[in-house]
């Protein structure tokens, strides 16, 4: 009976840590906070994307992607006991055509670099994304689940009119069905562990998509924030005839905050002002 008893309690140290070779696998609970925003509170994210670093940054480990079920997702990792590590998460949508899985945001392994689409699709909550990275030190072993909550990790670019605007722009026969963006300035990609934003910038542009919901929203776009956006650039289409072009100059943009254009977009003399509005986060918890 001494015997049995004591080959239960090896099967079970087996289940967490693989006995004499100081590996521990650790059942991460990934959960992203739900934005109490009118626009844009990460429905669209599908997978999470996460690996296993070195703390001299180099790859130990890609995982294969994890999707979520209510909100939040079990990321197992396995480490060495008196390493240290970098975990990195990456919440986002994916496009799923059969067995392919494609991101919004590219993720390059090897550097834990998010790479910005040069080329989106405006109107669209697809290009939302979050991050998080858990820094380990001496790592000792620690079982069971551990959670994280990640962060976004782009800031959001909206239009919109005035109730003035909208009604002028009814009469005249202009109100849009459609609208595109084109983004100056934006930093190319974004290295996650480092938390910092590339100095080098693209122009991107998001392709002309319906309009749908907020009657005064006009358009609205994700991307990475660095510095100031160059120019933003507003195209409105009724049917496929484009009616209105809005360009700003030196338009502010932070992480995890919305930057909003509102004003007489559409008729009459063009007046708008900008403000810069931070979202409110609310972590769900499973």
């Amino acid at each position: 009976m001494t015997l049995a008893l004591l080959a239960a309690a090896l099967l079970s140290c087996n289940k967490t840590e693989k006995v004499g070779s100081g590996e521990v696998t650790v059942n991460y609970t990934v959960a992203m906070p739900m934005t109490k925003a009118s626009l844009g509170n990460g429905e669209a994210v599908n997978y999470v994307w996460y690996a296993l670093y070195r703390a001299d940054g180099s790859l130990v480990q890609e995982f294969p992607l994890q999707p979520f079920a209510a909100g939040s997702a079990i990321c197992p990792v396995t480490m060495v006991r008196d390493q240290s590590y970098s975990v990195v998460f990456v919440a986002q949508h994916y496009e799923v055509e059969g067995d392919v899985k494609t991101p919004a945001y590219a993720v390059d392994a090897a550097t834990g670099v998010l790479k910005m689409p040069q080329t989106a699709k405006a109107n669209s909550d697809n290009y939302d994304v979050f991050c998080y990275v858990d820094e380990v030190v001496d790592y000792q072993g620690a079982t069971g689940a551990k959670p994280v909550t990640l962060t976004r990790k782009v800031a959001q670019v909206n239009y919109f009119c005035t109730s003035e605007d909208a009604a002028a722009a009814a009469t005249l026969g202009m109100t849009p069905t459609a609208s595109g963006i084109v983004l100056t300035g934006v930093p190319e990609s974004y290295d996650i562990i480092a938390d910092q934003p590339s100095h080098n910038t693209v122009t991107v542009t998001y392709e002309k998509a319906d309009l749908t919901g907020d009657a005064n929203l006009l358009g609205t776009a994700y991307c990475l924030a660095g510095d100031n956006l160059t120019k933003a650039e507003l195209k409105l289409y009724k049917g496929d005839e484009l009616t209105t072009t809005i360009d700003v100059e030196n338009l502010p943009v932070e992480t995890n905050k919305r930057t909003n254009i509102t004003g007489a977009i559409m008729t009459g003399t063009v007046d708008y002002q900008i403000s810069l509005e931070a979202d409110v986060d609310e972590t769900i918890n499973h």
